[in-house]
C-alpha cells in the first residue's frame, strides 16, 4: 500500500483480479442489473472497464493470482484516472522478467519507450490500435500501471515517503475486511470533496463537513447468483 499516492480517493484491493473481474461481470445478478435504464451509466463504465481488460490481455497474463491494488485519484479538473500496483513477489525469475519485457511487448504490438524518473525506468507502451499509451513501472518487486503517467511517478515518489502505510486508521479499516469477499474497497474520506468536485463543478460545504467527520471506510465486495452485496466499517 506504501505506493499508492496518499491523494487517492479509493483503494481497490484483491488477490485474484483476473479471477475476481471474470466472476463479477458473467454473474447473473450483474447480467440483470445492467439492463436496468437507472444505472446505465454505471453500465456503461463497467463496459469500458471490461473492454479495457479483453484488450490487455498480455499485460494480465503477467498479473494471474497475484496481489494486486487498485487506486482511483483526480488527474484532471473533470476527470479521474486509475493506477495499478501488483505484487510480483512470488514471480520466478524476476530479473528474467524485467529484462524480457520489452520484447513481450513488442510481439504483443506496443511500441516501446523508456524514459527515468527519480531513479526508476518507466515504460511507455503506445497502442497503435487505439493510440493510447500506458506507462509502467517496476518498483522493486512491484509493477505500477496508469494510463496517466503522473501517477505512475506519483508512485515511484511515494515509494520513497511509505506514508501511507503508516495511517492508523487505515490499517484498522484494512484489518476488519482483509480476506472477505472478491475484492476490499477502502475510502478516504479527506480526499472524497477533491474528487466529487469533478462531478459537483467545484467545492460542495456538505460533502466537505461529511469528509471532515471520518477518516477511512472499509468495505468489501461480493456475488453470487442471487445478489451483489457490499458491507463494510467506517
Amino acid at each position: 500500500i506504501y505506493l499508492i499516492p496518499n491523494d487517492a480517493a479509493f483503494v481497490i484491493q484483491t488477490s485474484d483480479p483476473v479471477g475476481a473481474w471474470k466472476k463479477f461481470s458473467n454473474s447473473p445478478t450483474w447480467l440483470c442489473l445492467k439492463k436496468s435504464a437507472s444505472i446505465q451509466e454505471v453500465t456503461t463504465q463497467v463496459d469500458e472497464l471490461d473492454s479495457i481488460v479483453k484488450s490487455n490481455k498480455v499485460l494480465l497474463s503477467l498479473v494471474g493470482e497475484r496481489d494486486m491494488l487498485i487506486s482511483i485519484h483526480k488527474v484532471k479538473p473533470t476527470d479521474w484516472d486509475f493506477l495499478i500496483v501488483v505484487d510480483l513477489q512470488k514471480v520466478s525469475k524476476m530479473r528474467l522478467l524485467k529484462d524480457q519485457m520489452d520484447a513481450i511487448l513488442e510481439v504483443a504490438g506496443y511500441t516501446v519507450t523508456q524514459r527515468k524518473y527519480n531513479g526508476v525506468d518507466i515504460m511507455e507502451l503506445l497502442d497503435p490500435k487505439t493510440r493510447d499509451t500506458i506507462y509502467m513501472a517496476f518498483i522493486g518487486n512491484h509493477v505500477a500501471v496508469s494510463y496517466a503517467s503522473k501517477l505512475v511517478a506519483a508512485s515511484i515518489d511515494a515509494s520513497k515517503k511509505e506514508d501511507f502505510e503508516l495511517d492508523e486508521s487505515y490499517l484498522e479499516a484494512e484489518r476488519m475486511v482483509s480476506g472477505k469477499g472478491l475484492l476490499q474497497i477502502f475510502v478516504n474520506y479527506r480526499n472524497i470533496p477533491q474528487f466529487m468536485s469533478i462531478y459537483l463543478g467545484g467545492n460542495n460545504e456538505y460533502v466537505d463537513m461529511f469528509s471532515q467527520s471520518m477518516k477511512y471506510a472499509g468495505l468489501y465486495f461480493d456475488t453470487n447468483k442471487d445478489k451483489i452485496e457490499v458491507k463494510g466499517y467506517t
